[in-house]
């Protein structure tokens, strides 16, 4: 019996690089996936409560907490926060703390054992 699934296996998936290999021999490019929306990976919050103030698919987040944050405030950081704007990630022009090793939502948590947090100017600026 266990041999028998094995073999209608083994048999599914040569079958599969079967067809595989008469699309590409007639030119016939094998369907992709469409491609999903970038979904938001920075989260940022400023406001001392629990809520994300900013989310953004790339560093934008970090910029507008810190466009908003009064001086003296913190700011929360969560996720992968990647590109620059000018020549830097983010330009902090006022007494700020910038804080990380949050998730998004776990605003409260200790953030020295949730997770890490990245800031990436990707090799084209400064962060």
């Amino acid at each position: 019996m266990q041999n028998s699934r094995i073999g209608r296996a083994v048999l599914a998936v040569m079958m599969v690089f079967a067809w595989a290999a008469v699309g590409i021999m007639a030119g016939i490019a094998p369907a992709r996936p469409a491609a999903a929306a970038a979904a938001n990976v920075c989260f940022t919050e400023w406001e001392g409560d629990s809520d994300t103030d900013f989310s953004s698919t790339d560093a934008a987040a970090v910029r507008d907490a810190v466009a908003a944050a009064p001086a003296g405030s913190v700011v929360k950081i969560a996720g992968t926060c990647a590109g620059v704007s000018g020549l830097q990630v983010v330009l902090v022009d006022k007494a700020l703390t910038l804080r990380g090793g949050y998730t998004d939502g776990a605003w409260t948590s200790d953030p020295s054992s949730v997770s890490a947090t990245i800031l990436d100017a990707g090799g084209d600026g400064r962060v």
